[in-house]
């Protein structure tokens, strides 16, 4: 699980960082493009755009930069209107701030709506004038900005989150299968109550790692949308990813369900009016069940492994579910406990035959 972690903290640095690189590229050039070929008295406002239009996603990149170029024209326009009926003062700057902030709450530039009162500050801060020529270079200069800022983050190495996702869902694979081949590998003679609650911490730390890859998944699946890359990169099935991390939340709960029925089997937990008879066929149930379970722990953590499939391990339980229903010394056993066992694992077994993108 290790390996997959440090590959994809490794390569979430590297997009953070070209993704700094580009917001520094794509605000120093919309600042000269501004000061070249613009000369308007507020060339900050073209740099200022194209930072705000840098996001991790091509496809957020294009959604935000309209919001953000909606919203700094309705900040100008708030401006304007304000400081043209009434005279520029204390209130009326108090003013356009609170229309600024009303607008920010339409549905359809929240994100960027903050943007509406920030426009009003810098207008009115800068020494606000109702010249039309400035409202023009104006609205240019933020238009230079989005355009740019757009540019850079389509054109140039375009966040593509596919590797993040598959990283993430064989990690969690992984961890998986370290949880079963732990339990595999344990002596039910020295099981206790702790040894229980770790298991089922474990499994509580699964689940959010589960919760992380799933949000991976939405976010390579929105890096795939109006991505240039695709055309040479191809396609990737979104369906497995999605298939992989359902089945492996679905194990989850068979995982913590034969935790909890192991938890039965543990010597502090064991009824005092066992026999002899039936404690030794525990014994001998349990000594094959953890063999298994350690088996599947040891192909989910193996990614080579996985290609075997797991018809190998289902028939082993089979095998066990039809000699522990045949011994004689097996009629006093607690079959619903040795049912949850065998269900659930059978349930865990299906995790062996996922497919994901490699």
């Amino acid at each position: 699980m290790e390996k997959y972690v440090s590959r994809f903290a490794r390569h979430e640095f590297r997009i953070l960082l070209v993704q700094i690189i580009k917001s520094v590229f794509a605000a120093t050039l919309a600042w000269w493009l501004s000061t070249t070929y613009l000369h308007t008295d507020f060339p900050f406002l073209a740099p200022w755009t194209a930072l705000l239009s840098i996001h991790p996603t091509t496809y957020r990149t294009l959604t935000r930069a309209a919001q953000t170029l909606i919203a700094t024209i309705l900040g100008i326009a708030v401006t304007y209107s304000v400081a043209a009926v009434f005279d520029t003062a204390v209130w009326t700057y108090a003013l356009a701030l609170l229309i600024g902030l009303l607008l920010a709450r339409l549905r359809w530039i929240r994100e960027e709506g903050i943007t509406v009162a920030t426009m009003a500050i810098f207008l009115l801060s800068d020494g606000f004038s109702d010249d039309s020529s400035q409202l023009a270079d104006r609205v240019l200069e933020i238009v230079v900005g989005v355009a740019v800022g757009c540019a850079v983050n389509l054109l140039i190495f375009p966040p593509f989150r596919d590797q993040q996702a598959t990283w993430l869902t064989g990690a969690t694979l992984q961890h998986f299968g370290e949880i079963l081949r732990g339990i595999g590998e344990s002596q039910p003679a020295r099981w206790s109550a702790e040894d229980i609650q770790d298991w089922l911490r474990t499994t509580t730390e699964l689940s959010n790692k589960l919760t992380h890859a799933w949000s991976q998944v939405n976010f390579a699946r929105e890096s795939r949308r109006i991505n240039p890359r695709r055309l040479t990169i191809g396609e990737v099935s979104e369906e497995e990813w999605e298939e992989a991390l359902r089945r492996t939340f679905t194990g989850l709960s068979h995982l913590q369900i034969l935790i909890s029925a192991l938890a039965e089997f543990s010597p502090q937990d064991t009824p005092r009016n066992r026999t002899d008879t039936s404690t030794e066929s525990e014994h001998l149930f349990l000594a094959s069940w953890l063999e298994i379970a350690r088996r599947a722990g040891q192909a989910l953590e193996a990614p080579d492994s996985r290609a075997f499939g797991s018809a190998d391990l289902r028939r082993q339980l089979a095998n066990l579910r039809h000699e522990s229903s045949s011994r004689e010394d097996f009629s006093s056993a607690p079959w619903p406990l040795y049912g949850a066992l065998l269900n659930s694992l059978e349930q865990v077994l299906s995790l062996i035959d996922i497919r994901y993108p490699q």
